[in-house]
């Protein structure tokens, strides 16, 4: 009998990693290596597509903020999204619009990353004894035990935190993409865009809605690491959360957008993360597709100074070095001109 119910643990713990890996990869965002056939030329194309492009992570560490300021000044970053958890965020968007005005910058709505705004008695089942957001892998194995209401509260504190540097909301988008793959959390953000009449970062990768020109859904690294975590923490609960990365569960968001007349991009495209080099974005800009498109970037330098910073992912700092020698390419910024791709605001999208 022992070696029956030994026999059917190990069972469940390998159907439960495998299904998790198909979850994951699915959801979350990355991809290592792509197959290239394209030359380094671009497309005659007739019609005009339409280009944003973000600079994620915003404020949550002096040497992103550094590279992430360069791509505005010296490259073709146009956008920012600011985390407001961590300390002097309001002064740093603050100082930055003032410095470089052109720049639109919006909110990266979280519960995942640094420190909580609102008091430990309103949101106890969001943050862990020293007062911090769990990680994403305990995010994804205690959905159940989180509160919807105290999410609404945290993400209202972040915004008001945001709109005391005196900047106007760009848009709002999503840390982790945990937000917009959890529909119960999604209605949150749904709600709050109505109310504070911001458009919204598009849920889905474009990898998942074109599978044949990117194939691969995002940090393909990143996923296999979730993957081996959450399955050794929650090999059960991870069973439930597979009907959420089905593709129809999650294009169903951008028809909640539609329905609530948000405002969105048509594309979200995060397929240079993870392999940040001239071939890949090349790639991506030849095969932009028509019509509204967000391309992101998380920039920064590979500097000491923020290694202990909680909730940054450190390992990806020499990558984050080489997207904003990308993002800062005089060569890059030709090729966008010369492909009849125009850069526009959040804002653009409502005319």
């Amino acid at each position: 009998m022992k070696k029956i119910k030994k026999y059917f643990v190990k069972t469940i713990l390998f159907i439960s990693l495998i299904v998790n890996v198909i979850f994951l990869f699915n959801s979350i965002n990355g991809c290592k290596s792509y197959p290239f056939s394209q030359k380094w030329t671009s497309t005659d194309y007739s019609k005009t597509r339409y280009l944003i492009i973000t600079a994620d992570d915003f404020c949550c560490s002096v040497c992103i903020d550094s590279g992430s300021i360069l791509g505005v000044k010296d490259g073709i970053i146009n956008t920012l999204t600011a985390i407001t958890t961590y300390p002097n965020a309001a002064s740093i968007i603050k100082s930055t619009k003032e410095k470089y005005p052109l720049v639109h910058i919006g909110i990266h709505l979280n519960i995942t990353t640094g420190s909580a705004l609102s008091p430990r008695e309103k949101i106890p089942s969001l943050i862990d004894k020293d007062g911090q957001f769990y990680d994403i892998t305990d995010e994804l194995g205690r959905l159940d035990k989180i509160s919807l209401n105290e999410v609404e509260i945290e993400l209202r504190a972040q915004i008001e935190e945001f709109l005391k540097s005196g900047v106007e909301i760009d848009h709002f988008s999503y840390q982790h993409n945990l937000l917009a793959l959890y529909p119960p959390f999604y209605d949150i953000v749904i709600k709050l865009a109505k109310e504070y009449n911001v458009p919204v970062r598009n849920p889905v990768s474009l990898s998942v809605i074109d599978k044949d020109k990117f194939p691969n859904s995002g940090t393909r690294q990143v996923a296999k690491q979730l993957v081996t975590k959450l399955a050794l923490k929650h090999p059960f609960k991870a069973l439930g959360l597979i009907k959420y990365a089905k593709e129809e569960t999650m294009l169903e968001n951008i028809k909640k957008l539609d329905n609530a007349k948000i405002k969105h991009p048509d594309y979200m495209i995060d397929y240079l993360f993870g392999n940040p080099t001239p071939e890949n974005l090349i790639y991506i800009l030849n095969n932009l597709p028509e019509g509204t498109s967000e391309l992101i970037f998380h920039l920064g330098f590979n500097c000491e100074s923020d290694k202990a910073s909680k909730g940054i992912d450190t390992n990806y700092f020499p990558l984050r070095e080489m997207e904003t020698v990308l993002a800062t390419s005089s060569f890059i910024k030709e090729y966008i001109k010369n492909m009849n791709i125009k850069i526009i605001y959040f804002s653009d999208l409502t005319k």
